[in-house]
């Protein structure tokens, strides 16, 4: 199998060729300087060509949770502080419970975010302290994890070096995505 576009063919002057993309045996990607136009010329196997990406090592820890808010708002009805002391931070409590403000859709996407956080853990089965798993708000605004104790010595058994948070709340439903960093540098051969 050979394809081939040219410049000649297309009647499109071009400047010198540079391989940016790379090259490999199944093919030659190439673009021009002025990125006009593309020339791919496969060989025998006609798998596309991608870009050269480092030999890194590692994975993406992801765990993600929904919760209703009519639940969490149930429990502080039922158990009040008690609940609240056993899953929230004083930090978390401190911020979701300013005067004026409906505490459950924000102590839900914290729930939630805790929850992830737990998924993205693999924790499993096993118990679990839920005020090890604090959200923060940052100066910028946006929310970030810090884990304490248990939570901290799982993730950095896990090799996670840095964890990415996104949660949100609207109606019924908040939901919390979590993902854990556990790329390492490039590995030396």
């Amino acid at each position: 199998m050979a394809f081939a576009a040219s410049a000649a063919s297309s009647g499109v002057t071009r400047s010198p060729t540079r391989k940016r993309w790379g090259q490999s045996s199944f093919g030659v990607l190439a673009c021009s300087t002025v990125l006009r136009f593309v020339t791919f010329v496969p060989t025998q196997d006609p798998r596309p060509l991608l870009p050269a990406v480092p030999d890194l090592w590692g994975s993406a820890l992801l765990g993600a949770d929904i919760v209703e808010v009519a639940q969490v708002a149930h429990s502080m009805a039922i158990f009040g502080d008690r609940y609240l002391g056993r899953v929230f931070t004083k930090g978390e409590l401190a911020y979701c419970t300013v005067k004026g403000r409906d505490p459950a859709p924000h102590l839900a996407a914290r729930f939630a975010a805790k929850e992830a956080t737990a998924k993205a853990l693999r924790v499993g089965d096993a118990p679990v302290d839920w005020r090890w798993i604090e959200v923060v708000r940052r100066r910028d605004g946006a929310c970030a994890l810090v884990l304490h104790r248990g939570m901290r010595a799982l993730a950095k058994r896990r090799g996670v070096r840095a964890f990415r948070l996104s949660m949100s709340h609207d109606g019924a439903y908040a939901v919390a995505v979590v993902a854990g960093d556990t790329l390492r540098r490039t590995r030396r051969r």
